[in-house]
């Protein structure tokens, strides 16, 4: 595959820009101007993490008008309808800031800049709970005073729950009785091969001869004159520290033996179809998937048209709806 396939991963959290084209005039001056389709991944990730001003309105999928009160009223909308429409403008609540949303790519752009900052916990909160504040306890009822809640604090700081509380996790509800105990239920991250160290000094092959390199600032200093995506060549034997160990290493190959396996990635099975505002529209390779999403706004991913077809551990996986493919994803370990 070509260097997009690189970016697969991506698919699990693909979205897409869609809108009707069998309307009225009248219907699609207000779609072009007030309205928009949204996926309802987009829509789920902005409930949680942002807090909706509500009343607000959205349109069914026979173009009449529903007003929505909730955060679940909303989620049951997307739910109901797979690609929801809102009707711009509307407030949001940002880090405490009320903005006026007036469009969907002002909607997507937020949507993007909240994922990327925000994870969602492994846990789900039984409430009412009560935090710390300056001013004493406060008892947070619900899910929506919570999001208002976390809103109201500054970046990066979190709740401090009086302590115990209850939790949802992996389907049991759990009593937590400290911090400790609540981010213990936090996965740990994957860990990281240890990465080799060089003994210096160390020898390389260039084109005036051998030149030995005394020590890491002068390593760096001699790749920098390396023309891009050119490697030092190495005058064997060299050693390397691995995990606190001392390896001779008297080839190339050797060398290339030491590197951690990566896992495979997923490649798709070509063509595929995408979700586009004029219609499905065929992929048929990996070249014109990348040339697609080269034409897409930032943030935005392309929806594809299920059922797909992967190539994982060399074994095609069929996935007929966004589910499956985010179930491909890989688990994160949980700490014990």
């Amino acid at each position: 595959m070509k260097n997009f396939t690189k970016s697969v991963a991506a698919l699990f959290i693909a979205l897409g820009v869609l809108t009707s084209c069998d309307q009225s005039l009248t219907e699609e001056i207000i779609a072009s101007e007030n309205s928009s389709e949204l996926s309802n991944e987009e829509i789920k990730s902005a409930v949680e993490t942002m807090s909706f001003k509500y009343s607000i309105s959205a349109l069914e999928e026979d173009d009449t008008e529903v007003i929505i009160s909730s955060d679940e009223e909303l989620t049951a909308y997307g739910d109901r309808t797979g690609r929801p429409r809102i009707v711009f403008p509307i407030d949001i609540t940002v880090d405490g800031e009320t903005i006026t949303v007036n469009s969907k790519e002002e909607m997507k752009a937020l949507v993007g800049e909240k994922k990327r900052r925000h994870r969602k916990p492994p846990f789900e909160l039984v409430f009412p709970v009560s935090v710390a504040t300056a001013e004493g306890e406060l008892a947070i009822e619900d899910k929506e005073a919570f999001k208002a809640y976390r809103e109201s604090l500054e970046e990066d700081t979190k709740p401090a729950f009086v302590y115990p509380i209850s939790v949802v996790f992996e389907e049991e509800t759990i009593v937590i009785n400290s911090e400790e105990e609540l981010l213990a239920l936090k996965p740990e991250r994957p860990e990281r091969p240890t990465r080799p160290e060089l003994v210096f000094p160390v020898s390389v092959v260039t084109a005036d001869g051998n030149v030995e390199i005394a020590d890491a600032d002068a390593m760096k200093a001699y790749k920098e004159t390396l023309e891009e995506g050119v490697r030092p060549e190495f005058v064997f034997p060299i050693s390397l520290i691995i995990d606190e160990e001392t390896v001779t290493v008297n080839s190339e190959e050797e060398l290339e033996a030491l590197k951690p396996e990566r896992p495979a990635r997923p490649e798709l099975v070509f063509p595929v179809s995408v979700v586009t505002a004029d219609g499905d529209l065929e992929i048929a390779d990996a070249d014109a998937l990348k040339a697609y999403a080269e034409t897409l706004e930032e943030g935005v991913r392309p929806e594809f048209v299920f059922p797909i077809s992967l190539i994982i551990d060399e074994e095609t996986v069929t996935v007929n709806n966004e589910d499956e493919l985010k179930a491909l994803k890989p688990k994160k370990r949980r700490r014990k």
